[in-house]
């Protein structure tokens, strides 16, 4: 028997990605960091076609998985024969699709305890641990504090404090997937004594962000490292979810919003240039703000709660 296994996917999917794949890879970490030996630890996600990038993310970081059909739907009747194939003390689910009560009858002959993360279900839906820090329809006091549930992958990264350089450094990403292509407006944008810098790999991602003045990103989880990272940041949705969540990040002062708009290129322009030119005082009135939103703490704290599920 397995101690957790990850139903996860990642791909070049519009809403998808690869930031529901990565918060999974942070888990396994830190489960592994807790002492649960990485044989009893397993993936389950689909690898062909769209999906091909889980493949080669999980193969460099050298974990453990079994492929299910790109074919299958989340929560169907396919789906649930597959898993019935396996047993594990949790079952970790990582994804926007909506679950329903037939599915987690069903899983719980094989899996002792279901841990549902940004899934969408109502409320008589009953899982042993619901995450949901993004995907959901709570008003915003409840969504803010919800926030904090986040796990990221900045987690153990170290911050570095940016060099005041004469050339600004401006760190542009949109995920996997950049559905809108929101990173070929803004390279097209010039602002004066300074660059972008645009992450190839995962590799360095977290030093070139720690390094950056400035951050431009969209609503997923990477606005939450940038958060974390205490940096001056702008976001642009591309999905309703993430539009909700920015309009109450932008409400508590964390960070600025720009919306995709006939009048994209020259409000983007004018809010670099802006954010560039913010005080010190300035900042640091952002910096407390932010410090609220998430902090190492809350996310050590979600992630104990995981590990417990084993127990």
């Amino acid at each position: 028997m397995y101690s957790f296994i990850f139903r996860v996917d990642s791909g070049n999917i519009p809403e998808l990605g690869t930031g529901h794949l990565y918060r999974c890879i942070n888990i396994y970490n830190y489960l592994i960091k807790k002492g649960i030996n990485k044989r009893k630890l397993l993936f389950i996600t689909k690898t062909t076609g769209k999906y091909e990038i889980t493949k080669k993310i999980l193969n460099r970081h050298n974990i453990r998985y079994e492929t299910l059909s790109a074919k299958i739907l989340d929560y169907s009747k396919e789906e649930i024969f597959f898993l019935q194939n396996f047993n594990s003390r949790v079952i970790i689910l990582d994804r926007l699709s909506r679950i329903n009560s037939n599915f987690v009858k069903l899983i719980k002959k094989n899996f002792k305890k279901v841990i549902g993360i940004d899934i969408l279900k109502k409320k008589e839906i009953k899982i042993d641990y619901f995450i949901n820090p993004l995907n959901n329809d709570l008003n915003n006091k409840h969504k803010l504090k919800n926030f904090k549930n986040n796990i990221l992958p900045s987690l153990n990264k170290r911050k570095q404090i940016s060099k005041k350089n004469k050339i600004k450094k401006i760190f542009v990403f949109f995920g996997g997937y950049d559905y809108k292509k929101i990173n070929d407006k803004i390279k097209k944008i010039v602002i004066k004594n300074s660059k972008f810098v645009i992450p190839k790999s995962k590799s360095n991602f977290f030093d070139l962000m720690s390094q950056s003045d400035l951050v431009i990103c969209s609503g997923g989880l990477t606005v939450f490292d940038a958060i974390y990272f205490n940096k001056i940041i702008i976001s642009v949705p591309q999905y309703r979810h993430q539009l909700k969540n920015l309009k109450i990040l932008q409400e508590n002062g964390a960070i600025s919003l720009c919306k995709i708009s006939s009048n994209f290129k020259k409000n983007m322009k004018n809010l670099i240039q802006h954010s560039l030119d913010l005080s010190y005082k300035e900042k640091s009135t952002i910096y407390k703000k932010q410090n609220k939103i998430i902090s190492s703490e809350s996310q050590l704290k979600t992630l104990n709660k995981i590990y417990d599920a084993n127990l």
